[in-house]
């Protein structure tokens, strides 16, 4: 009888002593993730020196593909940063831009308005969004999630296992990935281009989103972010895509919706040479390395000293 208690005994210091350490693993990752953001990617471009950045750029892949952020500084003579992730949307983007305004002193913001994103559900498509955020940006994360219904599953596996191999090869990770960026925009990444059959059959792309309503979360956030941020310090930019992709009437119409949110919304390469050449795009709705260089040229013509379009 004793022996049976000594064991079960020992198996629920077993269970404690497991419990102990999970917790103390999945806390230090709450509270320091954050820390081996990798220092040319994301949220790791804000830097706690940072008096003063006079354009930040913030979106998702399509705002990383698009701006070359050495071409747009060296025309441009300002120090200018880019925030991207992956699938990043109104909804998410918002208490980022909260969390930036409160603790950055930003000249200048360059809002991604990606037209698509008023009809799709609000997501966290890229984990890193959470894993790299500092433990405030964690919380109102959390908070968003559980305002969609997220599941406690989902919940738990978000804190506890996503990104755990970046955090464990982080030092050789974040090497690879600096390498390749500048203040969070790629400078050395080369990509081929669409071919011009795929660029001509584009707009078959946008028929995915027949039928799709207006998401009010997403909606909401973005007057949210217009909100927080003054007129004359934000521009609202549509990420470049193809001529046949807004030739469509549902991206039209979603254009139309847009502007109704946010009047000073842009499209500044919209029915340029560069939307109409195949070459420039690396499939429907993202830039080849030429588009974005042509693309960041084409931007720094139109921002002048005090970074508005014209």
């Amino acid at each position: 009888m004793r022996e049976i208690k000594n064991f079960y005994l020992l198996i629920l210091k077993m269970i404690i002593f497991i419990v102990a350490v999970l917790t103390l693993i999945i806390g230090m990752k709450f509270y320091f993730s954050h820390l081996l953001t990798p220092s040319e990617y994301g949220l790791g471009v804000l830097e706690d020196e940072d008096e003063k950045i006079d354009l930040l750029i913030i979106g998702s892949s399509h705002t990383r593909q698009s701006y070359d952020v050495k071409i747009i500084e060296k025309n441009c003579q300002c120090n200018a940063k880019v925030i991207a992730y992956n699938g990043l949307d109104p909804y998410f983007m918002a208490p980022m831009i909260e969390w930036i305004k409160d603790n950055f002193k930003i000249r200048k913001w360059i809002v991604e308005a990606y037209n698509f994103k008023t009809i799709a559900p609000p997501k966290l498509s890229d984990s890193r969004i959470f894993t790299h955020s500092p433990v405030g940006l964690k919380w109102s994360f959390l908070k968003k999630l559980k305002s969609i219904n997220t599941s406690y599953t989902d919940l738990f596996k978000l804190i506890t296992t996503e990104n755990n191999e970046s955090i464990i090869f982080s030092p050789i990770e974040n090497i690879l990935v600096n390498r390749y960026s500048y203040k969070g925009g790629y400078t050395r990444k080369k990509t081929s281009h669409i071919s011009q059959e795929d660029f001509n059959q584009s707009f078959k792309n946008v028929d995915y989103f027949k039928g799709m309503k207006t998401n009010l979360n997403q909606v909401n956030s973005i007057l949210k972010i217009k909100e927080l941020l003054t007129d004359s310090d934000v521009l609202y930019i549509d990420p470049p895509m193809p001529a046949p992709v807004m030739s469509h009437e549902i991206t039209k119409q979603l254009i139309n919706d847009y502007k109704k949110l946010i009047p000073n919304y842009k499209a500044p390469w919209l029915n340029t040479p560069m939307a109409k050449n195949n070459k420039n795009f690396v499939d429907w709705n993202h830039l080849s390395t030429l588009g974005r260089e042509n693309y960041s040229n084409l931007i720094s013509t139109k921002l002048h000293s005090k970074h508005k379009i014209q």
